[in-house]
């Protein structure tokens, strides 16, 4: 049985071999068309300009990989720093501790807890989940 992390990386495995598959085939036609324009013209064009065409249209292929591959690091590291700017425009929550409303010293002296009509929503704008719910909890 596969699980699912390895289920992710085949996956992966699987696209960056259909891309490289495709882009070796892209990269065969321009180096093709480059060495048929040059048989075409074999008259009109210099040998050092033609083996210079031919060279650059065969390293084509591997400049393609490398752009596609650095642009999609570069946009999965992008990312991090949109999510980082995301969590920073969010709101922050209240304080741990609210001016006098701390609990006195002693507490808890009697080792019980009681909520009196608690109301709670996950965020503004949401209706309430707790709607006066009253209880205690007994040491």
């Amino acid at each position: 049985k596969v699980d699912n992390n390895v289920r992710m990386y085949l996956t992966i495995i699987s696209s960056n071999r259909w891309l490289a598959l495709r882009l070796e085939l892209l990269g065969a036609l321009i180096a093709s068309t480059a060495a048929a324009v040059v048989v075409i013209t074999r008259n009109s064009v210099q040998p050092g300009a033609a083996g210079l065409a031919l060279s650059q249209a065969f390293a084509v292929t591997g400049t393609l990989n490398l752009v596609v591959r650095l642009t999609a690091e570069a946009e999965n590291n992008l990312n991090s720093v949109e999510r980082v700017s995301e969590y920073g425009k969010l709101e922050s929550e209240a304080s741990a501790r609210i001016k006098d409303k701390d609990p006195s010293p002693s507490w808890p002296n009697t080792g019980k807890v009681r909520f009196e009509n608690v109301q709670m929503r996950y965020r503004p704008g949401l209706p309430l989940v707790l709607r006066g719910l009253t209880f205690e909890v007994q040491p």
